[in-house]
């Protein structure tokens, strides 16, 4: 795991202005630096050493001839096998990074289709002054870029791209509504205007000076439903993948444990790592002190003591943290306007973890892949409703508004378009109901900044007929790869840490999209699926339980511990967001807040906004 850098410029490339923009991503790769300079080429590397650790490893590396060079990131964890079709070849390492670049020499854009993992890389061509980059099937390692037909410059965080060149820092003030919206920037934006981030399972070819064309190398959509599956082969196949990727990822040669919240998905990824583990398998919760919402500290503690794991406890305690610092820490690794509260609890467990294991495994993606999300039934009762005439839905919305906050969420926007009402569903400012009250984001937001964000899911939607794959295409084209993957990587990669997700291994991904939805939502339960594979392994009180988020008690700190550091941010007449957002509406919500209202998401939405600009907007 690492960070990677490189620059195709007109002119010669300062070696002093490339290596500190190298070192900016340090904290990737703490284990080792390296660059090399070709004149207007350069290229480097940060490492964060999991496999090979000797000084083979080093990056950026070169084949035997010299002519083709690579820096990497990720994982590819079948590079044993492929090591034995590339037999040819002279292998000075014992790493996947050297694999991979033989496999781009012997099977060209090719090889791509040949990975299992992770990973965000570029190949650099000194013969043919030709530049090769490409991402994972997901987008779980970010990859960045700017182009202009004179340069190009790739990294894996936006802040080495801006070092380069300072004239990156446009802010994209189009995508401030966006933010207030889906609490990320969708579509594979980053923010700023002239920063794009690869899609993930996609590549770009380019000679500088032509014509930059992405193109994808696995789509989902082609994925087609098996509705004919049964589901004893449904299961046991689903439990092989998965039995299957666990072992994949616990290849490393540094110690590994497990983000274990105590829900399903990392319960049963925890059962299987125990089973297959080299040692006693560490794992990891986090908590808090004077907690004002439900914990699952007690059931992550039942998987452990039934696995025997090396478990730990990370308590956040308002006394013995200075949660401020630990904030202000959060937003100087983070550069894109991720405004997740989740990623806050995932940064502290991580800091803390990364002093004990390299890598850790979670379990991301079971939700997306297995009908893990609520807002899939209720886009479901949504377009029941869009089947009735245009009076009555317009008089459900009024009706729904009046006699509760739930209803309210499922009626919203009925009198409008279907993803206008989703996105009152999954949106946190919306044009019109979030959280179960009111909030309107054409008074927060200046007029001139304000747009139809519901215009993103349009896309998306269009892509399928099947309303139950409209949702399941949002989670894989948007919240997962620009808001749950980006998350957990500036949680984890921010402190030395790399992250695991067995559930979006392709292989198992494939199978488990082809289930038909009767067998992942049937008999009243999500993610049906899982959760008969998981009786095999936990208790039912694990398993059949109600649905928890990553909680964090924003809604008490923003009215008691922290609320005075939030007005100082947010009330600040010269601060980022004042230039956009009306300053009584937030005094209003902040003020509501304080008297009772859960205002806390949205808070925190403009926390992170503020912050994110403050640091990389040019003003």
């Amino acid at each position: 795991m690492c960070g990677i850098l490189f620059a195709f410029k007109e002119k010669q490339i300062e070696k002093e202005i490339f290596e500190r923009a190298l070192g900016l991503l340090a904290h990737r790769g703490p284990d080792d630096q390296g660059s090399e300079l070709f004149c207007n080429i350069g290229i480097g590397s940060t490492r964060l050493a999991i496999q090979d650790l000797s000084p083979k490893g080093h990056m950026p590396m070169s084949d035997s001839s010299g002519r083709y060079w690579i820096v990497f990131n990720g994982e590819v964890y079948n590079f044993k096998e492929l090591k034995e079709q590339l037999k040819e070849c002279y292998f000075k390492s014992g790493n996947d990074t050297e694999v991979v670049l033989y496999s781009y020499i012997k099977w060209g854009r090719g090889c791509l289709s040949r990975f299992r993992g992770m990973f965000a890389f570029v190949i650099y061509d000194s013969r043919e002054k030709k530049a090769f980059f490409a991402r994972d099937r997901f987008g779980q390692k970010p990859l960045l870029y700017y182009y202009n037909k004179k340069e190009l410059i790739i990294g894996s965080e936006v802040k080495s791209l801006l070092h380069l060149k300072p004239a990156l820092r446009e802010i994209d003030e189009s995508e401030i509504s966006n933010v207030l919206s889906y609490r990320y920037v969708p579509d594979n934006k980053t923010g700023f205007k002239y920063i794009l981030s690869l899609p993930s399972a996609s590549f770009a070819e380019l000679v500088v000076g032509q014509e930059l064309k992405v193109e994808r190398y696995w789509d989902v959509t082609n994925i087609e439903t098996n509705e004919n599956l049964d589901l004893r082969l449904a299961l046991d196949q689903l439990e092989n993948l998965l039995f299957e990727s666990v072992n994949y990822r616990l290849i490393a040669d540094v110690p590994i444990g497990v983000f274990l919240s105590g829900g399903v998905d990392s319960s049963v990824i925890t059962a299987l790592a125990s089973k297959q583990y080299r040692g006693r398998l560490k794992t990891f919760s986090v908590g808090y002190v004077k907690e004002d919402e439900e914990t699952e500290l007690d059931y992550a503690r039942i998987v452990a003591q039934k696995y025997k794991t090396d478990h730990q406890e990370i308590i956040v305690d308002f006394e013995k943290l200075d949660i401020i610092s630990e904030i202000e820490s959060l937003f100087k690794v983070l550069d894109r306007p991720i405004a997740d509260p989740a990623i806050f609890p995932s940064f502290l467990m991580a800091k803390e973890v990364s002093r004990q294991v390299k890598v850790v495994l979670n379990g991301d993606g079971g939700d997306e892949m297995l009908a893990g999300y609520g807002k899939t039934l209720d886009l479901v009762k949504i377009s029941q409703y869009f089947q009735l005439p245009w009076p009555i839905r317009k008089l459900a919305s009024v009706v729904g508004r009046g006699i509760n906050p739930r209803l309210a969420f499922l009626t919203e926007g009925l009198s409008h378009s279907l993803e206008e009402a989703f996105l009152s569903r999954i949106g946190c400012f919306h044009q019109k109901v979030s959280s179960g009250y009111y909030i309107d984001k054409r008074s927060l937001l200046k007029q001139e900044y304000f747009n139809d964000s519901s215009r993103y899911l349009k896309e998306i939607f269009a892509k399928t007929e099947d309303i139950y794959k409209k949702a399941e295409y949002f989670d894989l084209f948007s919240y997962m790869p620009d808001d749950t993957l980006p998350k957990i990587d500036f949680a984890t990669m921010g402190n030395g840490l790399e992250a695991r997700s067995p559930f979006l291994d392709h292989k198992l991904a494939e199978h488990a999209l082809s289930i038909p939805y009767k067998l992942k939502l049937k008999e009243g339960q999500s993610k049906f699926i899982i959760k008969r594979i998981a009786e095999k392994y936990l208790p039912a009180e694990i398993i059949y339980r109600k649905k928890q988020g990553f909680s964090v008690p924003f809604k008490r700190w923003f009215k008691n511990e922290l609320n005075e550091y939030l007005k100082g941010v947010l009330l600040d007449k010269n601060s980022f967001t004042t230039n956009y957002l009306n300053l009584k509406v937030v005094e209003k919500m902040i003020s509501q807040h304080e008297k009772g209202k859960d205002y806390s998401n949205h808070l925190w939405v403009l926390l992170t906004l503020n912050k994110w600009g403050e640091k990389h907007a040019d003003r």
